[in-house]
């Protein structure tokens, strides 16, 4: 008899003790679930160049959405990513976007020289400071600079210099 007791009071003290810990947990899964919904953005590359030169600057126009209650502001970031994954930081900005509007900023990206010739994606990251990421890519390919690419002044001014030598 004492040990139905005892294991009755067991029971009940676990209950006690372990309810507003589960309680708790909830509603801060119901929390988070509201920032998401209050935090929704969709965004998107709308403009770029398909094919850029090392070393150079060039421009890429963001577009986002917010489909949430409240104003956000949202911070963007491109990357080049190659084949095997590595990823280049060239550009970000932010923008304030209101609620259930659009808006669309331009971000100067800045190349390094001394990135390789060849295919990349270009890869635009969105967030906020509460919400999910979003993320949009398309292909871009890296050129090197060739003699015929210089301006011919400059390619004068350059053959003049060499015959200085």
């Amino acid at each position: 008899m004492i040990k139905r007791i005892s294991i009755s009071f067991v029971c009940l003290l676990g209950l006690l003790v372990c309810g507003p810990l589960l309680s708790t947990s909830h509603a801060q899964d119901r929390l988070s679930d509201q920032v998401k919904e209050r935090d929704c953005i969709r965004a998107y590359i709308l403009r770029s160049p398909s094919v850029v030169t090392t070393g150079t600057d060039f421009g890429a126009m963001a577009g986002v959405f917010n489909c949430g209650q409240n104003g956000v502001l949202v911070g963007i970031d491109f990357f080049l990513v190659d084949q095997n994954l590595r990823r280049i930081n060239v550009g970000h900005g932010k923008i304030g976007v209101r609620p259930n509007s659009r808006g669309t900023t331009l971000v100067r990206c800045s190349l390094p020289r001394n990135v390789a010739p060849g295919r990349y994606q270009l890869v635009m990251s969105a967030r906020t400071r509460n919400g999910p990421t979003q993320l949009d890519r398309v292909r871009i390919s890296v050129a090197e600079i060739t003699p015929d690419d210089i301006d011919p002044t400059l390619r004068r001014i350059m053959d003049a210099y060499q015959d200085l030598k």
